[in-house]
């Protein structure tokens, strides 16, 4: 069981290591609509539960988790969800708060 969880922790890693990778060398050169991501995504998650090929317990099972998992992360990328849209709401509100006190002097 233990081995399980840390087969999966690590294909989380590998695929977050992965995005951050082809983030910055090849996904900025490729155009691809985010619904045909989400449409990858989701055939890559169910083929194996409609084909009913045995997963578990094969290097297959941490591949399809770490191909699913890049996929997804790449979706979430291209729709615009990041966790950094708070702190640049904050920024833009500084900027707009520090050109108004200069007004006024």
């Amino acid at each position: 069981m233990l081995s399980v969880v840390i087969g999966y922790f690590i294909s989380i890693l590998i695929a977050t290591l992965l995005f951050i990778l082809f983030k910055y060398t090849f996904l900025n050169n490729i155009n691809i609509n985010k619904w045909l991501l989400l449409l990858i995504t989701v055939i890559i998650l169910i083929v194996p539960i409609i084909s009913k090929i045995p997963l578990l317990h094969t290097i297959w099972q941490y591949l399809h988790a770490t191909l699913f998992l890049f996929f997804a992360i790449w979706f979430m990328y291209e729709s615009g969800f990041n966790f950094n849209y708070f702190s640049k709401k904050d920024k833009y509100l500084m900027i707009i708060k520090n050109e108004n006190k200069d007004k006024k002097k």
